[in-house]
């Protein structure tokens, strides 16, 4: 009798094992993703210069869970010959279902909370003025909310920040 409660035991034991190992397999094999670039668009006046870091990729995320957040620090620099006030912008480049869930946090280098909604609403936020040869960095924050379900379980959006410079008045 004990013999046979010692295989039940190691079955369901291996059982439970192989469906492990597959959900685990599962999961890596549709992974989450995303990318976040950022690119800053062409002054018509030439001596607006707006220079980020850095300068192509600001995040690649991989298997992102719900309750995840992932933070990327992002320097914006006035290389150019007049003062400027800008804001910033994303553009989807793909991927509207994850993109569309997704939340976004800005906050200025001490700390100040400047935009907390989601990404897909990210439209002309004032990031203030800078003056030659100023730069300002901002932590840039994305998350996947809590609630998320697994339908984003395979699932991926291209983000493009664009962050725009304007003369002052």
């Amino acid at each position: 009798m004990q013999i046979k409660n010692k295989y039940f035991i190691f079955f369901t034991i291996g059982i439970l094992a192989v469906f492990l190992a597959s959900f685990t397999t599962l999961l890596f094999l549709f992974p989450t993703s995303s990318v976040f670039a950022v690119e800053t668009s062409k002054s018509k006046i030439k001596d607006l210069v707006i220079t980020i870091s850095p300068t192509k990729e600001l995040l690649r995320v991989k298997n992102m869970a719900p309750g995840n957040m992932v933070i990327a620090p992002l320097r914006v620099m006035n290389t150019g010959k007049e003062d400027f006030s800008y804001d910033i912008s994303n553009e989807m480049e793909s991927g509207d279902m994850l993109y569309n869930e997704l939340d976004l946090t800005i906050t200025d280098q001490k700390g100040k909370l400047l935009y907390s909604k989601k990404l897909k609403d990210l439209k002309n936020l004032e990031l203030g003025k800078l003056n030659i040869s100023q730069n300002e960095t901002f932590n840039i924050s994305v998350g996947l909310p809590i609630e998320a379900g697994n339908e984003y379980q395979g699932t991926h959006t291209s983000v493009k920040f664009v962050l725009n410079a304007h003369p002052l008045k």
